[in-house]
Parts: C-alpha cells; sequence; structure tokens
C-alpha cells in the first residue's frame, strides 16, 4: 500500500525593509555622478583652445595648476558692466557662480587625494542652485556714515554741562581775566554815558526811569553794562554786600567783576555770578551823576530789582 504524503510549500521570507542609510548614499552618488557628467559636459563646452606644444611644455614645467573652471573665457557680448550687474543667466552668471564656488569650496577644490575631492563634490552639491549671500565690504562704512549723521543733529539738542557751559562762557569772554585797567575805563564810559540819558530827561521821566529800574524791568535808553553794583538785598545772605562792575547779564544771572589785594601786592580780578531773582542791586553813581538826579528829584541810588 502506496502511502501519499503531501508536503507544503514553505512560506517565503518576507523582504527586509531597504536601508534608509543605503539609501540615502545611493542617491548622493547618483547626484554626484549627474554632478560630475555635467560638469565635464561644460568643461568640454568651455575648454580654451589647445595651447602650442612649446606653452604647454612650459606650463608643465612650472607647474602651473588648471584653472579653467575658474577663469572661463567669456563671451564677446559680455561686458564688465554685465559682471558687476543683476544678470539672470549668461556666461557672465556662470563666471561669477564659478569664482564664488571656487571661493567657498576652498581647499578642499585644490587638494589631489580622494577625500578632499569627495568633500568638494559634496559641497558643491548642497550649493547647487541655492542663493548664497556673501557679507558686503562696505555695510561697516555704511554703517558709521550713518551714526555719524544721527549723531550730528542730536549734538545740537543735548543740553550743556555745568563745566562746559563755564568753559563756552570763558571763551566768549576771551578766556582770560579781565584787566582792571579795562574794567575802570568801561565804568567811566558808563558814567558819561548815564549823565548824557539823564541830561535829557527830566522830573517825570527820572521817577518813571527809577520805578521801572527797581520793578527788575530794562530802560532801552540806559545801558546797565559797565555800571558799579553793589547787592543790597538777597535770599542768600551770602551775596548781600558783594560790588562790581557788570560785566555780563543773562535772565536769570549777572556776572560782576571786582579787584581784590593779594598777599604778594597784586591785584586779582574776582568775577561772581549772582541770580537776579530774589536780588536787589544798588547803582554806585558818580558825583556828577547824583548831582543830576538830585537836580531832577531823585535822591540816593538807583536800586535794580527782580522781575
Amino acid at each position: 500500500m502506496v502511502r501519499l504524503l503531501a508536503f507544503e510549500p514553505a512560506p517565503a521570507a518576507e523582504a527586509l525593509p531597504p536601508d534608509p542609510v543605503e539609501e540615502q548614499r545611493a542617491r548622493r552618488a547618483r547626484a554626484l555622478e549627474a554632478l560630475d557628467a555635467a560638469h565635464g559636459a561644460r568643461d568640454e563646452r568651455r575648454a580654451p583652445p589647445a595651447p602650442a606644444a612649446g606653452a604647454a611644455g612650459a606650463a608643465g614645467a612650472a607647474g602651473a595648476v588648471d584653472s579653467s573652471s575658474l577663469y572661463a573665457a567669456l563671451g564677446e557680448r559680455v561686458s564688465s558692466a554685465r559682471l558687476v550687474g543683476r544678470s539672470r543667466g549668461g556666461p557672465a552668471r556662470e563666471h561669477i557662480d564659478a569664482y564664488v564656488r571656487a571661493q567657498l569650496l576652498g581647499e578642499h577644490g585644490r587638494r589631489g587625494n580622494d577625500e578632499d575631492r569627495q568633500a568638494a563634490r559634496i559641497a558643491e552639491a548642497k550649493l547647487a542652485g541655492k542663493a548664497v549671500l556673501l557679507d558686503d565690504p562696505r555695510a561697516v562704512l555704511r554703517a558709521k556714515r550713518a551714526a555719524k549723521r544721527r549723531a550730528k543733529p542730536r549734538a545740537g539738542r543735548l543740553a550743556l554741562g555745568r563745566r562746559a557751559a563755564r568753559a563756552l562762557a570763558a571763551d566768549a569772554d576771551g578766556g582770560s581775566e579781565p584787566r582792571e585797567q579795562d574794567v575802570l575805563q568801561q565804568n567811566a564810559s558808563w558814567c558819561a554815558h548815564a549823565e548824557a540819558v539823564v541830561a535829557t530827561m527830566g522830573r517825570d521821566d527820572v521817577a518813571q526811569l527809577a520805578r521801572a529800574l527797581a520793578c527788575g524791568m530794562r530802560v532801552r535808553a540806559l545801558e546797565l553794562h559797565g555800571a558799579a553794583m553793589r547787592v543790597v538785598r538777597s535770599r542768600c545772605a551770602a551775596y548781600v554786600g558783594v560790588a562790581g562792575v557788570l560785566l555780563s547779564e543773562s535772565a536769570r544771572t549777572m556776572r560782576v567783576v571786582s579787584f581784590d589785594d593779594k598777599a604778594d601786592g597784586c591785584r586779582a580780578a574776582l568775577v561772581r555770578t549772582i541770580p537776579t531773582r530774589g536780588t536787589a542791586f544798588a547803582i554806585e553813581l558818580s558825583a556828577p551823576l547824583e548831582r543830576a538826579l538830585a537836580a531832577r528829584g531823585h535822591v540816593g541810588a538807583l536800586e535794580v530789582g527782580s522781575a
């Protein structure tokens, strides 16, 4: 009796999933092969005419490096203006791309071993079809110029500090101490000016002049620069009794100068700045001016107050 045995076929082995690393390597190898083929075809199209035998021998003896991909011959219609312009294609753009690529690859593309050539091909594959932004060497200079332009109008709005204001006032006055002879001459000129002004006034005019000065008003007819003045009242007791010839006047201060004897026998100029707010000054009158004022009904010194 023959017994038939049935054999079931063995199940087929399941296909293993592809290795992603191997796939990536294969794609990269295919991309590099295609890139090399494209570059080879382009180099063949750009290949310059073969040099003479003597020139080739001299170049080989000197160890010249082939730079046909970097310094490719440009067409006749390509001008220098297109090289720096925004050309979207053509030989000028290809020349610029080749130069930038060579600069970015650096030493990897110029060495002869396989690792450097492989690194150069990988870097070139990553740069293919991408726009590379290069640093503008003029950007730093433009930023400095812009900052300087912004700082110029701002400097005029900044308030002067105390030291800067004092230095500016010293420069305005000539930068040196006033001499006693000049100050005395200025005071004598003011006395003559005041006598001439009072001589043209009547009794009412002199009374109105005295009231205006006491209220802190300035009379256009009578200039006070050069007048000898003394502080008779002030909010700060330290200013009371300070006397001197008026040098300059601002909205809130008066600068007077006096001369004091020093230990060595010389006379030194002492310039004081006195605030006018809450301060009253008395003008020291010469004898002719005092008589002219007394003849018009005003007795005593003229008082200058603050507004």
